[in-house]
């Protein structure tokens, strides 16, 4: 073998470069004129780049470990922990090229091929030859960290020039360990190379290198750590820098070198205990055009950002973390590889990264925060705090729990608490209920609002809040609580959230009927709802107005009562802009009113309805025709089943709400059929402060009524008697519906009497061609105007029937005539409905 045959076998390659590549890595792709892969182990990824054309076709370099190659040769030997000359010979054989006798003196050097280490400032170490771990081949070391004489750090590199940015890592006593830059190539691509002050193990050359960190590698971070709050762990340096200078005092924010293949690489071990919020990249992927699933976007699981952050929860779950992960939109909803630093720089501020990342934080204590920070105090409000004695007695004296209550000192309640071996308090969710149910300032505390299925605080709390929902503020102040008076220091968020749903469970209410109780206990005997629609909206009194209006009073009280009862009824408030109609139906449901627009059916939407009584669907007549199919659809659901924004499980909830409508039109169904859940109501002249003063008389009212067993729906006569003209009144006309009608009657399109008999049957071809006069040979399967005339019949009363002989055309027989009889009698039984 000699360097004719090197050039040979190089040459060789390079004709088929990238059918070579693909065959040696079936992982790779094309961009621009450069073949990418994660690494030589075949991963995909952007770190190993080969150049496919022009002078430089062949050179590669393998950026994570710092190793580059002139040709093709070297990257197989590489690739396959050969010597330069075995590698030559086996591609060789693989091509059909017949190499000249062995040289015993012919060795590879540089000008043919060989593998490089760079940047190239200090003599050059023997090559290692024949090894057979890959990873042994970078053989300079990293010195970590940095000695205080190492000198700079480069500032450019000497094939992409200057960085567009760079990282610092820096271990717990600020001192700096190597540096990450990141490059544009190119391509306009990204690229992402790590720098390591590095010795030689041969020389004891030492210089800064463009080489990975050795594993476990560190972890970037802007301070040291904070034991006291939870780690916020996101992907990428920019993501740390964008998200602590938002959020950095609420969390330790951190990320890894390397990207999501290298997670399993670094020294998680520094958050062993520690309670730990994972914010996955919200990827979107898609498969590659050699996948049965070419151009689907990959499911969650498979998407790199949640592999990686699922990856790393195993890990983190070894080293004793309480770990949670941000629930992400699901792939294609936003933007791929959508993060932390995108919500940034689309105006997020930081309430909006504790939205979606503070449910899960720990509760930092007081004790811990003035131990281990040593710089921060303890907050004015803390200090000021009253001792427990205070609060009832002086001198030490113990405290009552309550009315009637034994004596509890909190130092009987502390010493009540679990211990730890060494004697103190341990940070336990046992001993956070103990504290919950024993302490005056929190007993009574928190509670579980049954209606809205949230946990609420009864009273104004010992910190800066007030009564209202709890919060993972709460969780934190309650914390600092604990440890201040009880010296409890808690590891995880998980055990003040489990001992307060506890509490909450215990002291669990529904101030939905408790104030419906009330109303029942309160109502004077006089009977309004009959005529409520009448005297406080103002509607033409009738038996249908009086109907309706106690239906929906009833199903107020029996929605509120029993959870889930079957209710898809809504009146339907019409009136004028600016009449108060969306104001009367906030006064009768109080604070359980809402009425801000959602989509029908989708989370958002059941979401938007928890903890809601009555929800106006404003403006009805706006709809278009598949969004109202929507709404009743929505609205004749018994449970309501969704996955909570932070939740990992879906949910099955009762449903707890009544829904009314508003209209400024007098004609708003686009639709002939499902309108009987619509019950129309001419709200001509609204009386709100008459609504005012007899809210609490009409849901007493509505209490006893359900309790006497008054039905909240209609009878079949009620339905078909009062309720269907109202609702056929305010449908939107539809102009075949005279046309038919005159054909049925015998009649021309000017109205007029002619010599044809009124027809007794009729077919939907004949109305099409005789009435309305379609050509069958344009009109397809007519479905659509088959299904139209369908519903103009039924309309009409008409009887839908199905003929015995030839083709069994389906027809139509008028109501009361001859042949609707004789079928009746005969007992045809080949109805079928429209």
């Amino acid at each position: 073998m000699n360097l004719k045959d090197f050039e040979r076998v190089a040459l060789a390659l390079n004709n088929s470069i990238e059918a070579t590549l693909g065959d040696w890595f079936p992982q790779g792709v094309i961009e621009g004129a450069e073949f990418c892969i994660g690494s030589v182990s075949g991963e995909a990824g952007q770190s190993l780049r080969i150049r496919l054309r022009g002078d430089k076709i062949g050179i590669w370099s393998d950026f994570s470990e710092g190793e580059v190659g002139k040709d093709l040769i070297s990257l197989y030997a590489y690739r396959e922990g050969l010597s330069q000359g075995k590698a030559c010979a086996a591609l060789a054989g693989h091509l059909g090229i017949e190499l000249t006798p062995s040289d015993p003196n012919f060795k590879p050097n540089k000008a043919n091929s060989q593998i490089e280490k760079r940047p190239q400032k200090p003599a050059p170490a023997p090559a290692a030859q024949g090894v057979e771990d890959r990873k042994q081949r970078t053989e300079w070391t990293p010195v970590l960290p940095v000695p205080g004489d190492a000198g700079p750090y480069p500032l450019a590199h000497s094939h992409r020039g200057r960085p567009d940015t760079l990282w610092e890592y820096r271990d717990q006593q600020s001192k700096l360990l190597g540096v990450v830059y990141r490059f544009t190539n190119s391509e306009g691509g990204k690229e992402v190379l790590p720098c390591v002050y590095a010795r030689h193990p041969v020389t004891g050359a030492c210089d800064w290198r463009w080489i990975q960190f050795r594993e476990p590698r560190p972890l970037y971070i802007r301070c040291a750590f904070r034991p006291v709050l939870p780690v916020l762990v996101v992907e990428g340096e920019k993501c740390v820098d964008a998200a602590f200078d938002l959020v950095g005092d609420v969390f330790d924010v951190v990320s890894w070198p390397g990207g999501g293949k290298a997670v399993s690489k670094a020294d998680w071990a520094q958050l062993s205990g520690r309670c730990v919020v994972l914010w996955p990249d919200c990827d979107s992927k898609v498969y590659n055009d050699k996948h049965a699933k070419a151009g689907q976007i990959k499911p969650e699981e498979e998407q790199p950002g949640v592999s990686a952050m699922v990856k790393l929860a195993e890990i983190l779950r070894g080293h004793c973390c309480d770990v949670e992960m941000v629930d992400v939109p699901p792939p294609g909803v936003l933007p791929d590889g959508w993060d932390v630093a995108d919500l940034i720089a689309d105006g997020g501020q930081r309430d909006d990264i504790l939205d979606w990342a503070s449910k899960h934080r720990v509760a930092a204590t007081a004790t811990a925060i003035t131990s281990e920070a040593g710089d921060t105090d303890v907050p004015e409000w803390l200090d000021q705090m009253p001792a427990i004695e205070d609060v009832a007695g002086q001198n030490g004296e113990s405290t009552s729990r309550s009315a009637g209550a034994g004596k509890l000192s909190r130092a009987n309640i502390r010493a009540s608490m679990i211990a730890t071996a060494q004697g103190g308090v341990k940070g336990c969710r046992e001993n956070v209920y103990i504290a919950l149910k024993g302490d005056p300032l929190l007993l009574d505390l928190v509670a579980l609002d049954q209606f809205s299925l949230l946990q609420v605080k009864r009273k104004t709390p010992p910190w800066h809040s007030e009564p209202g929902e709890w919060n993972e503020g709460d969780d934190f102040h309650l914390g600092m609580f604990l440890a201040n008076y009880y010296g409890l220091v808690l590891a995880s968020v998980g055990d003040i959230e489990k001992a307060v749903a506890q509490i909450a469970r215990e002291n669990a209410f529904n101030p939905v009927t408790d104030f419906f109780d009330h109303c029942a206990e309160v109502w004077d005997g006089k009977a309004r709802i009959e005529k409520a629609f009448v005297d406080y909206w103002g509607a033409e009194e009738s038996e249908y107005m009086r109907l309706v209006s106690l239906m929906f009073f009833v199903g107020l009280a029996k929605r509120a009562y029993f959870p889930g009862v079957k209710h898809d009824y809504a009146p339907v408030f019409e009136g004028k802009q600016g009449e108060g109609k969306s104001t009367a139906l906030a006064i009768l449901g109080g604070e359980w009113f809402a009425d801000t627009p959602f989509e029908m059916g989708n989370k958002d939407g059941f979401l938007a309805i928890q903890g809601i009584l009555i929800y106006e669907i404003a403006e009805l007549e706006q709809f278009n025709r598949s969004e109202v199919t929507a709404i009743k659809a929505f609205m004749s659901s018994q449970k309501d089943r969704y996955r909570e924004p932070y939740g990992r499980r879906m949910k099955n909830q009762a449903r707890r709400t009544v829904f009314a409508a508003t209209t400024n039109q007098d004609e708003y169904f686009k639709d002939t059929t499902g309108n009987r859940r619509f019950w129309p109501v001419d709200a001509l002249r609204l009386d709100l402060i008459g609504l005012r003063r007899d809210r609490e008389q009409l849901i007493g009212e509505a209490v006893h009524l359900m309790r006497k067993g008054v039905k909240w729906y209609p009878t079949p006569e009620q339905q078909f008697s009062l309720i269907n003209p109202r609702q056929e009144s305010r449908e939107i006309s539809d102009v075949w519906v005279g046309r038919i009608w005159e054909y049925l009657e015998g009649r021309n399109a000017d109205g007029e009497e002619t010599a044809l008999p009124k027809l007794n049957q009729v077919t939907v071809r004949q109305i099409l061609v005789k009435a309305l006069h379609f050509d069958l040979n344009k009109l397809g399967n007519a479905r659509s105007e088959s299904t139209r005339v369908g519903a103009i019949m039924t309309k009409f009363a008409w009887i839908k029937k199905k003929g015995t002989t030839g083709a069994r055309e389906q027809y139509y027989v008028r109501p009361g005539s001859d042949k609707a009889a004789a079928d009746q009698q005969q007992g045809n039984d080949d109805d079928l409905p429209l």
